[in-house]
């Protein structure tokens, strides 16, 4: 489990750190404190130190572990907030983050190809 500390009323919560650093690539002024599990087998010392925040959000992925631990966060902490809605459709944050960089990709190297073509004439 690690720790970033930040704003000390404020936490975000990761199950893995590829999941934290997605993101931070869209959050780079958050200055929310962050902690990243590496492991659900460290769900109640999160809880625990989540505690002591007086506003929790979590992104936990959308698979059966991380439903759980999710709803059992939830339990716990009634305050905090489950924001996996934000990648709906992604099994997790850096899920989405990935797929939204291939894409990207995709359309620069498609637009490249068709500027290539028309220029080759």
């Amino acid at each position: 489990m690690s720790f970033i500390s930040g704003d000390p009323d404020k936490l975000a919560v990761f199950e893995g750190m590829m999941d934290f650093l997605s993101w931070r690539i869209e959050h780079r002024e958050n200055s929310a404190s962050a902690l990243i599990l590496n492991s659900v087998s460290f769900l109640k010392p999160a809880i625990q130190k989540a505690s002591e925040f007086a506003q929790v959000e979590i992104f936990f992925d959308h698979d059966p572990s991380g439903r759980k631990s999710s709803e059992e966060f939830l339990n716990k902490l009634s305050y905090s907030k489950d924001c996996s809605v934000i990648y709906q459709g992604y099994n997790d944050y850096n899920e989405m983050i990935q797929h939204r960089l291939n894409e990207a990709v995709k359309t620069d190297t498609d637009q490249n190809i068709n500027l290539y073509r028309k220029t080759a004439r």
